[in-house]
């Protein structure tokens, strides 16, 4: 059965049960803590689902779920984005700063 010694806590297979919320970084969390942190983090990014609502793992939404559960739909910005490789075959992401070095490339040109 259950026991408390100096070597810890053995709950005997079974639930503990009534558990505060913990508040210190040496605090038991409960189930209703975990929940709220993985539903945090689950949803600031998700898989675009495929037709059978499995994800698709071939593309990303940033914004993750309104309140109500509904995809958020409201336009997110990426900021601190690292310098894409800008070479023939690269499939790197090219950031603000990248683009308005083209830009002035481009009207020097002229």
């Amino acid at each position: 059965g259950p026991s408390v010694t100096t070597a810890g806590i053995d709950a005997g297979g079974k639930p503990i049960t009534n558990v505060g919320a913990g508040t210190n970084d040496t605090d038991a969390a409960n189930v209703a803590q975990v929940k709220a942190a993985e539903a945090k983090a689950g949803n600031a990014v998700q898989y675009d689902k495929n037709a059978d609502g499995t994800p698709g793992k071939s593309g990303v939404t940033l914004g993750g779920l309104n309140a109500d559960g509904t995809p958020a739909t409201a336009p997110v910005k990426l900021a601190n984005v690292a310098d894409g490789n800008v070479a023939a075959g690269s499939k790197d992401a090219v950031n603000g700063g990248q683009l308005n070095t083209t830009n002035q490339n481009v009207t020097n040109l002229g």
